[in-house]
């Protein structure tokens, strides 16, 4: 078939015609055409976006409508990790190539789109600087292209690193460029977020009020989500508040809903940057003194960390009522669990500590930190009582601490006003740059909203539970707390060997032990 002029500047210049009409995609949502015609007419986009819109959904069939328009076109795509590129974007790409009403030509891989040697669609991942990893995506190959037309998307955008903004700005130099970004807003300091103040964009804001789901229950704005969730809240009976949240109407089971919003909003609060995030589809003014940003948690749920080396176990019992009492371990620079305890007494606490213990593969360097305030002593004590037993091994160092302390070094003493502000000011740093934790969502909830102030003498000092619970409405961050313990493990290791070796100790990790389980001093 030979198609028109005219038909052919259709194709090329109207994509919403492209994903209807070639396509066969008849159910875009207004705002998701937006976004396309947006990208038709404009050569900089830039999409902010709520949780669950269908923002993946609608660039992967922009990457087709655009591949499969123009000879010679090259489009890169790129995502903070490879994981998010195969199995986000281009797990999209690959279903939309697949169902095409219309065969786009050419051949599907796993994160690639040959058409002919200078036609094709790319994904690649932070991995491709290494040079590491196998298969597609792999290898060095975001920089230094060039073509007929190129266009280059980020998606997840915020955790996009900023050089390769500046390797995108070296392929957007010729004519016939196209640069799309698109993510969750989570962080002020992004090189996403700078877009929104630069002139040369296109900028595209969606939130969770242009989802069909909540028009369709009447709520098209915040001070109508407010009264909903006020209507909710003063519900007394839990089955019935159930009933009303259940009985919302979803007309697009895909896109955000409202029982989803409205619990959203029970849980986190209008006010916290999870929900400013991921609901309303803003950037999150977050609290200049919180100890942990949002995006380095993100960062932290995405990264790629090694399990080599260490074992480090923190321990936050609960001291009382609906407190939990929560496990982390740390291996290498990876955690790999988290157990949450309710209602668990003394003896329980310290069962589920040896059976772990037991169950996992002895390594050369085991720390368990215990938060040895309240019950926590008798936890700590069970514990000295089961390896001197022998029903653990007395290779595994245990190390109760009081969050009140004095930190141990004399000359961080000026820093931090006692042990809780090192453990956070540490794992703040250390979530940004180096650990790897899971991606469950107690870390979101919890961290970004611990703040730290400035004593009297200028040194960093974290908030009691008790202060954190009343200004915030929450429970205890008991999660966050575990974690903490769990890394101060981890980074005070190579202080352990130190230690030993200075004391001119030459029996192993048994004699390490011994002397740093003995006098109840907080040294290592």
């Amino acid at each position: 078939m030979t198609l028109s002029e005219n038909e052919i500047n259709k194709i090329q210049n109207d994509i919403v015609f492209h994903i209807e009409e070639i396509q066969g995609i008849k159910t875009l949502e207004p705002y998701q055409k937006r976004i396309c015609e947006a990208v038709s007419n404009y050569d900089r986009v830039v999409i902010s976006a709520c949780h669950d819109v269908g923002k993946t959904f609608t660039l992967s069939r922009i990457v087709l409508a655009l591949g499969s328009s123009f000879p010679g076109c090259k489009i890169i795509t790129t995502a903070p990790t490879f994981l998010q590129v195969e199995k986000l974007l281009w797990a999209e790409i690959r279903s939309g190539f697949r169902d095409s009403a219309t065969p786009l030509g050419g051949s599907m891989l796993n994160v690639e789109w040959k058409i002919s040697p200078d036609w094709f669609a790319l994904g690649t991942s932070p991995k491709d600087d290494a040079g590491s990893g196998e298969g597609q995506g792999t290898g060095s190959r975001f920089q230094g292209f060039h073509g007929d037309m190129v266009v280059i998307i980020f998606d997840e955008a915020t955790g996009v690193h900023p050089k390769r903004w500046v390797q995108a700005e070296g392929m957007l130099t010729s004519a016939n460029t196209k640069f799309i970004a698109i993510g969750n807003p989570t962080s002020r300091s992004s090189e996403f977020f700078k877009c929104f103040s630069n002139p040369l964009f296109k900028k595209i804001k969606i939130s969770c009020f242009d989802s069909p789901n909540l028009i369709e229950n009447g709520v098209s704005n915040l001070a109508q989500l407010k009264r909903e969730a006020d209507r909710i809240r003063e519900i007394t009976d839990d089955d019935e508040r159930l009933d009303e949240i259940k009985n919302y109407k979803v007309v697009q089971p895909k896109l955000i809903t409202m029982q989803w919003v409205i619990n959203s909003a029970l849980r986190w609060g209008f006010e916290h940057p999870l929900f400013i995030s991921k609901v309303l589809g803003q950037f999150p003014d977050e609290d200049s003194n919180a100890i942990v940003k949002m995006h380095d948690v993100e960062t932290a749920q995405n990264r790629e960390a090694s399990t080599e080396g260490g074992r480090f176990i923190g321990v936050d019992p609960a001291h009382f009522g609906t407190d939990s009492t929560v496990i982390t371990v740390i291996e290498g620079n990876e955690q790999t669990q988290r157990i949450e305890l309710t209602k668990a007494d003394t003896s329980e606490v310290t069962g589920r500590i040896v059976r772990l213990i037991n169950s996992l593969e002895r390594r050369q360097n085991e720390v368990v930190v215990i938060d040895a305030t309240g019950i926590g002593a008798g936890v700590s004590d069970q514990l000295r009582e089961r390896r001197r037993d022998g029903i653990i091994p007395e290779s595994t160092l245990l190390r109760p601490v009081h969050f009140g302390a004095q930190v141990p070094i004399e000359s961080e003493k000026k820093t931090y006003s006692n042990l809780k502000a090192k453990l956070f000011v540490e794992l703040g740093q250390d979530l940004k740059n180096e650990l790897s934790i899971l991606p469950d969502s107690v870390y979101l909830e919890e961290l970004p909203t611990i703040i730290y102030k400035f004593d009297s003498r200028g040194r960093y000092q974290i908030e009691s539970k008790d202060d954190y619970k009343k200004r915030t409405g929450r429970g205890s961050p008991d999660n966050s707390d575990s974690l903490a313990l769990a890394n101060y493990g981890r980074k005070s290791i190579n202080k352990v060997g130190s230690f030993a070796k200075m004391s001119g100790a030459t029996g192993g990790a048994e004699t390490i032990g011994t002397l740093v389980n003995s006098g109840g001093s907080n040294n290592w």
